[in-house]
């Protein structure tokens, strides 16, 4: 069987490669860093008639952590910043405060 490119395939079926790929190397669709491998690139690779290429990036790309940008982690220290306290809605909600 020859080796296909990814990229001849339908969207659909991309999805179905990338969690059969996923499926047969860590025995889950979500890996993390810490995650057993079981197979190895060339096994699946034959497996399923793709490049060794191919699935390593698919199993590389999904077990990295996703990285926040610079300006979603300054979205989450304004978020954090706007967040109450335990403290401050005891005092907002007091019967002190609400008389």
């Amino acid at each position: 069987m020859a080796k296909k490119s990814i990229l001849k395939y339908t969207p659909q079926q991309r999805v179905q490669l990338r969690e059969a790929v996923l499926m047969l190397r860590f025995r889950r669709t979500d890996p993390t860093l810490a995650s057993r491998k079981y197979v190895a690139y060339n096994g699946i690779a034959k497996a399923l008639g793709l490049s060794y290429g191919s699935v390593q990036h698919i199993c590389r790309a999904s077990a990295k952590p996703v990285r926040l940008t610079k300006k979603d982690r300054v979205r989450a220290a304004k978020r954090e910043e706007r967040t109450l306290t335990e403290e401050h809605i005891n005092w907002l909600t007091g019967a002190t405060t609400l008389e």
